[in-house]
């Protein structure tokens, strides 16, 4: 997957930030892999997990999942919900991801991003380069997985609302 920025304080419109690593961090600590200068800006605001998904799962899912994380007081909003501080969602092809504001409003949120989703077009090898593992998926069956077909993206962004299980727990939608 990928994020466009699309904040008010952007200075490059839909500038890519491609997620090609198992864990992609967004804050201002210097050993964020997206570094933001902003005090209101948490030093770890977020994390994006990518999830490999096991052998047994649904066979029409992709391989990959990928998984917000908000570490930051300050608030992160995942199409205009608050995630919550220590909650995790997972995110969907044009999920509008905003800090401190959401996204969408008459007044855009000083960073902002649009997550567009190409985790399904993934081959296993791919995924495999992705953890630095053999291109069998789950951990161990031994059984090949199965290449994904590509599939269309919806154009218009879907409105989900974002309901925290529990504090540090994982968000379903």
């Amino acid at each position: 997957g990928r994020l466009l920025a699309v904040g008010a304080k952007e200075t490059s419109a839909y500038r890519v930030l491609e997620l090609r690593l198992p864990e992609f961090l967004v804050g201002r600590k210097d050993t964020c892999n997206e570094r933001i200068a902003g005090q209101i800006v948490s030093s770890v605001h977020v994390r994006l997990t990518l999830v490999r998904r096991g052998d047994d799962d649904d066979d029409d899912a992709p391989l990959l999942e990928v998984m917000l994380e908000d570490n930051s007081a300050n608030g992160t909003f995942v199409n205009a919900q608050r995630v919550g501080k220590g909650n995790r969602v997972r995110l969907l092809g044009n999920d509008e991801i905003g800090f401190t504001k959401p996204c969408g409003g008459a007044e855009k949120p000083p960073w902002g991003f649009i997550f567009q989703d190409f985790t399904e077009q993934l081959s296993p090898a791919e995924v495999a380069a992705i953890f630095g593992g053999s291109p069998s998926v789950g951990g161990g069956s031994g059984a090949p997985a199965r290449a994904r077909p590509p599939q269309p993206q919806a154009a218009a962004v879907a409105s989900i609302a974002v309901q925290p299980i529990s504090k540090g727990g994982s968000l379903m939608r």
